[in-house]
């Protein structure tokens, strides 16, 4: 513990002429508490600037974990919604696909029933027939 007064120390010395001397000598604690106080100062400070460095390093590692991270999520966000895009594409464009021919079949069978089986026509005369029904639905 400090002291913040001034105390008495003797001192006891030798004079250049061999005899001692005996003076009283007023001496105050007080510098040596600034003296400590400043070196806790430096320390402190040294401690201060040191947890301040650690906290940014700190404060850049998460971030950059942070964005890793979510750039990884946004990937597999943006996967998952193409799959599923791409999915019902296909089978839209499946449907579409299977009404056309289904229209183009159900067409050809309704040439058949039509063209009477006793008839006998060449296959220009049926390929013109089809040919222009066809544009005609158009």
């Amino acid at each position: 513990m400090p002291f913040y007064g001034t105390q008495t120390v003797r001192h006891a010395g030798f004079n250049g002429m061999g005899s001692i001397t005996v003076k009283n000598k007023q001496k105050t604690d007080y510098t040596k508490y600034a003296q400590k106080e400043e070196i806790m100062d430096k320390k402190t400070i040294r401690f201060f600037q040191w947890s301040v460095v650690s906290v940014f390093i700190v404060c850049i590692a998460v971030f950059i974990s942070l964005t890793i991270f979510m750039g990884q999520k946004t990937e597999r966000a943006i996967k998952n919604t193409t799959d599923i895009y791409m999915s019902e594409m296909n089978q839209q464009i499946q449907q579409k696909f299977r009404s056309i021919i289904r229209l183009r079949l159900d067409q050809v069978e309704g040439i058949i029933k039509r063209t009477p089986l006793d008839t006998v026509r060449t296959n220009q005369e049926l390929l013109q027939e089809l040919k222009k029904y066809v544009n005609h639905t158009k």
